[in-house]
């Protein structure tokens, strides 16, 4: 069964990703959303029926976990590799998906300027949780197995996600 939990933020985490949030303005403060998606059209979405290890999204790839600061947060948290580095702008979202070709214990950073959520289908009971970002920092775990993990993202505001994963042992 896929464990999902939120973290305390660590300072030493976030002061890194910050400055590379700032590094990489250039490159993300001008994207915006062809279509803007509203929390109503968001919530719509069913998730699909098979499994759909990755989808085609919203969300922009600002980096390739290679840069400097995404190493050095990397391997302080004793991660095995960084699975994404992406920007969300204002009014856009990340497509039911459940990461299945790629198992381990996902971690993830994200920074939030305006109302965001991480939604995810419980397995115990079936039903959607609206797991909503604290403003700034906000630290979520879970579990990528063959129990499929249900999960997609929507944001109001600008919104950085940085996921690591950490492989199964054995």
């Amino acid at each position: 069964m896929p464990n999902f939990e939120r973290l305390e933020v660590d300072k030493n985490i976030t002061n890194d990703l910050g400055q590379y949030i700032e590094l990489t303005m250039k490159k993300w403060y001008n994207l915006i959303e062809k279509r803007p998606v509203t929390l109503e059209e968001f919530r719509g979405y069913s998730i699909p029926k098979g499994d759909v290890e990755n989808v085609g999204n919203t969300v922009h790839l600002i980096g390739d976990g290679t840069e400097e600061h995404i190493i050095r947060v990397k391997n302080k948290l004793g991660a095995d590799e960084t699975t994404n580095v992406a920007y969300y702008s204002p009014m856009s979202m990340m497509f039911w998906h459940t990461n299945s070709n790629h198992p381990g214990k996902r971690l993830y950073y994200s920074f939030s300027m305006d109302k965001s959520l991480f939604a995810y289908k419980d397995n115990k009971t079936g039903k959607i949780v609206e797991d909503w970002d604290d403003e700034g920092w906000t630290a979520r775990s879970f579990d990528i197995t063959k129990d499929l993990f249900w999960h997609s993202v929507w944001t109001s505001g600008r919104r950085f996600s940085f996921g690591f994963n950490f492989r199964p042992q054995g």
